[in-house]
């Protein structure tokens, strides 16, 4: 699509959702995509499509169909425009609760390296580490430090460390990072929080145990003290 014709589907676009006729502006917007499919086809009919979808999740509110019309867009869709789907797609299956989908445009994201990767890769680390499989999780932590390298945000990070420790209270790697995230951040509550955890793991040092009542002494908190 041409700039000149963005600027025309959206006016008109406009047009229809203040007069009422956005279930006829959705039929045209299919109409033209029928027949972009049979002349030029590509990124007119990617564009046509991420019109559609635009259409269908902000006007109809029907993210369900607008999921479809992304996902065709997907398929066609070339440069801005095809990032423009996948943060779209991303949007919707975090509004749907479809973790699967979402992370794999979040990884497309990622590998765009456009926009705001770092942020991407700290919403797939959240959905993989929430995963009861293990290998799922540890794909989550290298994601999580990934982020950590390129937008330090520790207490970002310290928040879903701490919920996966939550959920998954003998996860090593889990631990590990939380305690270097905790250490970076130079919280002594979160790092206290993560001593805690690790002093109830059977093969804890001795020497974390030490510092963990030192740390909770330092912090008048008694009862983690004793």
């Amino acid at each position: 699509q041409a700039p000149d014709a963005s600027a025309l589907h959206e006016t008109t676009r406009t047009l229809a959702r203040q007069t009422g006729q956005t279930a006829r502006y959705v039929e045209l917007l299919e109409a033209l995509i029928a027949e972009a499919r049979e002349g030029a086809g590509g990124p007119i009919v990617g564009g046509l499509y991420l019109q559609l979808g635009a259409v269908l999740e902000q006007d109809v509110h029907d993210p369900a169909s607008a999921v479809k019309a992304y996902t065709a867009a997907e398929d066609t869709a070339e440069g801005d425009a095809l990032v423009s789907v996948w943060s779209a797609l991303d949007r919707l299956y975090a509004s749907l609760g479809d973790t699967r989908s979402q992370a794999r445009v979040l990884r497309k994201l990622i590998d765009a390296e456009v926009g705001a990767p770092a942020d991407a890769a700290y919403r797939l680390a959240k959905i993989n580490l929430a995963s009861e499989e293990a290998s799922t999780r540890e794909e989550g932590l290298e994601w999580l430090a990934w982020a950590l390298q390129r937008a330090p945000d520790h207490a970002r990070a310290a928040g879903m460390l701490k919920r996966a420790a939550e959920q998954f209270p003998s996860h090593e790697a889990v631990l590990s990072l939380y305690l270097d995230v905790a250490r970076e951040a130079n919280d002594p509550a979160m790092l206290l929080d993560v001593l805690v955890r690790r002093a109830a793991l059977a093969d804890v040092a001795l020497d974390g145990l030490r510092e963990a009542v030192d740390l909770a002494a330092s912090l008048g908190d008694q009862p983690r003290s004793e």
